[in-house]
């Protein structure tokens, strides 16, 4: 009776075993397989396209072109052919008022504004201008972020009034008029940690 005993114990103690090994390899294939599902939407979601051109015009701004790339995929999902409507165009959506301030800024006489459907010159516009608002608000991304989709007038508008800014320097919060900025930076900035998490220790 007792050897009975104790092969069914360790028998027991065997299946018992058994199934934990089974739990643990399968807990470990979901997580693998989550991991990889995860990288697959993200790199579907956040692609890099136009790489050349995203990588040159960051070198000659000084811009990370992970932001390059967020601005990109909010604006446009990279569809060179874009505009919306209120008459923006092209894959970084610039507006044929901004489009005539960049090209004089940059003495560009040739330019056209049926330009910003070509990815080389809008890309190299918009670059430009995500520097020149960089630049403008001492640095500050959220500042900048809001100036391109609202303009500079509104920020400099929301900085001088007390209630979005204590110090005329830092926004406390955007104006509740002006929701789709926020909603506009919000996503922008999502897209910007995510391409960093996505791509940059690939490259490091």
């Amino acid at each position: 009776m007792r050897v009975r005993r104790r092969a069914k114990k360790r028998t027991k103690i065997a299946v018992f075993l058994l199934v934990m090994s089974i739990i643990v390899i399968i807990s470990v294939v979901l997580k693998v397989a989550y991991v990889y599902l995860e990288m697959q939407y993200r790199i579907m979601s956040y692609p890099l396209k136009f790489t050349e051109l995203v990588e040159f015009n960051a070198n000659e701004q000084n811009l990370d072109k992970y932001l390059i790339y967020a601005v990109i995929n909010e604006e446009s999902s990279f569809r060179a052919n874009a505009e919306s409507n209120v008459g923006a165009r092209g894959l970084m959506q610039i507006m044929e008022d901004t489009f005539d301030w960049i090209k004089f800024r940059k003495s560009d006489s040739e330019a056209k504004f049926s330009d910003m459907y070509e990815p080389d010159k809008n890309i190299e516009y918009g670059a430009y201008y995500i520097r020149y608002l960089l630049n403008y608000f001492y640095g500050d991304l959220q500042l900048a972020l809001c100036a391109y989709h609202a303009g500079p007038s509104s920020v400099d508008s929301w900085l001088a009034n007390p209630e979005f800014s204590k110090d005329g320097i830092k926004l406390d919060k955007i104006p509740e008029a002006a929701s789709d900025t926020a909603h506009y930076v919000d996503k922008v900035n999502k897209a910007y940690n995510t391409y960093i998490k996505t791509y940059a220790n690939k490259e490091e």
